[in-house]
């Protein structure tokens, strides 16, 4: 459920273009808002007040640890002045909303590794994550993540309503006309598909440097995430289609997904791998 909410706040922000599903994302984007609102701010009080705080002291018999604190208290230490709805309201713009493509980011890496063609590769990330130099090892990783969503992007592409005429080569593209901006295509070398770390990277995560999709933010943490999860002993896809994402193309252009239930959705369901303990 929450995940599904998930997505209605990163389709409520960054494609919302079909005004029929307007009304709909932003009801469940507002329902989010305010749960997340709610327990945010019972953080914030809590590190705020030497006595803590009894309702997030029940929020935490759920979760266990106190461990998000340490990113809430960073959050407010950089931002003194803000009111603990304020610093809510903050952190719930640039985590949320980008979350769902951030996790996208992970699996699509992952999945594209886990692939029989690129053991060679995905042994190199295996060493390189166990190499000393950690700061170096991350940014060679950083580019076979970047080669991975090159090949295996995020997001394919989004629609467009055309707002002249255009030629775009031979196509005549007419003002009104719906059309379909393939970024994954912009990004491909088409003379080759083969890996190749050190490619330049610009325009690869096709949105602003915003929130989990921040350069900074994913270039530290995201190889050391595929790094841990590929370095798992014997890694592999689970059996069955378990161990794929169940995908296809729309018009042969547009990757979409099926949930548990059958449902479609631009985001994965579930990736399950196995290995040994």
């Amino acid at each position: 459920m929450v995940w599904r909410l998930i997505i209605a706040v990163h389709s409520y922000v960054f494609v919302n273009s079909d005004p029929s599903n307007d009304w709909h994302l932003k009801e469940s984007s507002t329902k989010i808002y305010e749960e997340v609102f709610k327990y945010t701010k019972a953080h914030i009080n809590s590190i705020n007040s030497k006595l803590g705080s009894v309702t997030d002291g029940l929020n935490h018999m759920a979760i266990e640890t106190h461990d998000c604190h340490e990113f809430v208290r960073a959050a407010r230490d950089a931002n003194p002045d803000a009111s603990p709805e304020e610093l809510s309201a903050y952190l719930f713009a640039s985590v949320v909303p980008t979350s769902a493509l951030f996790s996208k980011a992970i699996s699509n890496v992952v999945d594209f590794y886990l692939g029989d063609d690129k053991r060679g590769e995905r042994a190199e990330i295996v060493q390189l994550s166990s190499a000393l130099d950690v700061k170096d090892s991350n940014r060679q990783i950083l580019t076979y993540i970047y080669e991975a969503l090159r090949l295996n992007p995020v997001v394919s592409g989004v629609y467009r309503t055309a707002a002249r005429d255009v030629a775009i080569g031979a196509v005549r593209i007419n003002a009104g006309d719906r059309v379909f901006a393939n970024i994954s295509k912009a990004n491909v070398d088409l003379t080759t598909s083969v890996v190749a770390p050190g490619r330049p990277t610009q325009g690869i995560v096709p949105f602003k440097d915003y929130g989990l999709l921040s350069t900074e933010f994913f270039e530290r943490s995201v190889p050391a995430i595929v790094g841990s999860i590929l370095s798992l002993k014997n890694i592999g896809r689970a059996p069955g289609l378990s161990g794929q994402l169940s995908q296809f193309e729309e018009d042969s252009q547009k990757k979409l997904y099926f949930d548990s239930k059958g449902n479609v959705t631009p985001f994965p369901h579930s990736l399950v791998v196995q290995y040994d303990l």
